[in-house]
């Protein structure tokens, strides 16, 4: 593959990783506070609600966030993969290395805000 479409490619594939990326993680933390604070909208949701929001919308938005990054990641590292040496091949890989950390950390963040999230939704329950 020429440097030119290498370079083309990451370009493309790192902005549309980072556009889905900001979107579901953007959804999946206004999702959060909903769950936390129980309201929607403005509009105060049972228990019941928030449990069902946090296993049936949350969990979904985070998976996809995650989903996200890790295909970036493997697009640039096939990308990296057919390029020539030189720079684009560099620049896919440093794409590839960090799209695979934000995928590492955005799930270990989510499992933890999960825990949490639960942890409040079960005091909501105790009140």
């Amino acid at each position: 593959m020429s440097s030119t479409a290498a370079l083309g490619l990451v370009v493309a594939s790192f902005f549309a990783g980072y556009s889905c990326y900001i979107w579901t993680s953007k959804w999946s933390h206004e999702m959060a506070k909903d769950i936390a604070t129980g309201t929607m909208n403005g509009v105060p949701i049972s228990v019941r609600s928030r449990w069902t929001a946090l296993y049936q919308r949350w969990i979904y938005l985070v998976a996809a966030a995650v989903g996200c990054t890790v295909v970036t990641s493997a697009v640039n590292f096939s990308i990296a993969d057919l390029a020539e040496d030189g720079s684009p091949k560099r620049v896919a890989l440093l794409l590839a290395y960090m799209s695979a950390l934000v995928a590492t950390s955005l799930l270990l963040a989510g499992v933890a805000e999960f825990f949490h999230l639960r942890t409040i939704l079960r005091q909501a329950e105790r009140d």
